[in-house]
C-alpha cells in the first residue's frame, strides 16, 4: 500500500516547510499558484500574494524552500473569515471533500488551541489570521491529494520543536510556542524539545503534521522508498531539512508494541484474582 513517512524529528515542521518538502517530492507548484491567485477575492484585505520556490542547502543537503510574498491590508481575522474563505475557495477551485475536510480540520484545531491558551473563549487569530496560513492549510492537502496520496497511510514522527524564547504577538514566550504546545497536547502527539535554540515547529505546521497523519510513530516504519522530498524553512539553523519519504509497505503499518504476559493461575483463590485484576486495571493493562 502507498505510505508516506513525515519526518521533523530533527528539523520540526511549519506550513511552508511542509509545502515546499511536496513540491520536492514531486508535486507542481502549478496547484499552489492557482490557490495564490483565488485568495485575494476568497478573504478581505488581501491585495495580492505570489509564492517563489528555491533550492537552498541545509546542514549540507539540497532542499527546497517557499517563500510566500502577501500584500494585505490587515492579518489579524476571526477564524469564521478563514472558514468561509475555505468554502469559497472551494467553489472556485473544485477543491475535493479531502482537501475542504483537512483544512477545516487544522483551522478548528487551530482555533481550539488559541481559545485554550487565550481562555475566555477568545478565538481571534493574530499571526495565524493572516493569507499565507490559508495558502497552508488548503495548499498541503492539496498537493498531498495531487500526489496520489489522499488515501494513503501517512505516518508522523515525533516533531522537534526547539527551545529558548520566541516572541508573539503577546510578547516573549518559550519555545514551543503556547499554540504550538496545545495543538500537539490536544491531538496527544510526542514532541522532542530541541536540538538547536528557536522555534522549529509552528502552531499551523503542528496543526497540519497532527489532521494529515493517520499514524503516529516513535520510528521510521517499514517501507520500500520510491522518492525522498526535503523542505527547508527561512532560518537556517544548520539542521536537517523536513524529510518526506513516499513509497510502499505490507498492508499493515507496524507502529505500536504490545507485551503478552502469560501464567497458570488454577490454583489462586478468586478473591485474590480480583485483588490482581484490579491492580493490572490501574496500572494500565
Amino acid at each position: 500500500m502507498n505510505l508516506l513517512v513525515i519526518d521533523p524529528s530533527v528539523s520540526g515542521i511549519s506550513g511552508d516547510m511542509l509545502i515546499a518538502a511536496l513540491v520536492d517530492l514531486g508535486a507542481s507548484c502549478k496547484w499552489l499558484k492557482l490557490l495564490s491567485e483565488e485568495i485575494p477575492s476568497c478573504l478581505a484585505g488581501v491585495e495580492e500574494i505570489h509564492v517563489r520556490f528555491k533550492e537552498v542547502h541545509r546542514a549540507g543537503l539540497r532542499a527546497k524552500t517557499m517563500r510566500v510574498i502577501v500584500s494585505e491590508k490587515f492579518g489579524e481575522r476571526e477564524p469564521q473569515e478563514l472558514y468561509s474563505a475555505i468554502e469559497k475557495l472551494a467553489d472556485k477551485l473544485s477543491l475535493s471533500s479531502y482537501v475542504i475536510e483537512r483544512a477545516r480540520d487544522a483551522l478548528r484545531l487551530l482555533e481550539e488551541a488559541e481559545a485554550r491558551v487565550h481562555g475566555g473563549g477568545e478565538s481571534h487569530f493574530h499571526e495565524l489570521g493572516s493569507a499565507d496560513t490559508l495558502l497552508d492549510i488548503v495548499g498541503a492537502p492539496l498537493l498531498i491529494e495531487k500526489l496520489g496520496l489522499s488515501k494513503a497511510r501517512i505516518v508522523a514522527l515525533p516533531p522537534a520543536v526547539g527551545g529558548g524564547a520566541v516572541r508573539i504577538s503577546h510578547g516573549v514566550v518559550s519555545a514551543p510556542a503556547p499554540a504550538t504546545l496545545e495543538v500537539l497536547r490536544i491531538k496527544g502527539l510526542p514532541f522532542l524539545g530541541g536540538p538547536v535554540e528557536g522555534e522549529l515547529t509552528t502552531p499551523t505546521g503542528a496543526a497540519l503534521l497532527c489532521t494529515l497523519a493517520t499514524d503516529y510513530s516513535s520510528w521510521i516504519p517499514k517501507l520500500k522508498v520510491e522518492k525522498v522530498g526535503y523542505g527547508a524553512g527561512s532560518r537556517d539553523y544548520g539542521v536537517q531539512p523536513l524529510r518526506l519519504m513516499m513509497g510502499f509497505a505490507d498492508r499493515v503499518v507496524e507502529v505500536d508494541e504490545v507485551s503478552l504476559i502469560e501464567t497458570n493461575v488454577d490454583d489462586v483463590d478468586g478473591e485474590s484474582m480480583g485483588y490482581l485484576r484490579e491492580r493490572l486495571a490501574m496500572l494500565g493493562a
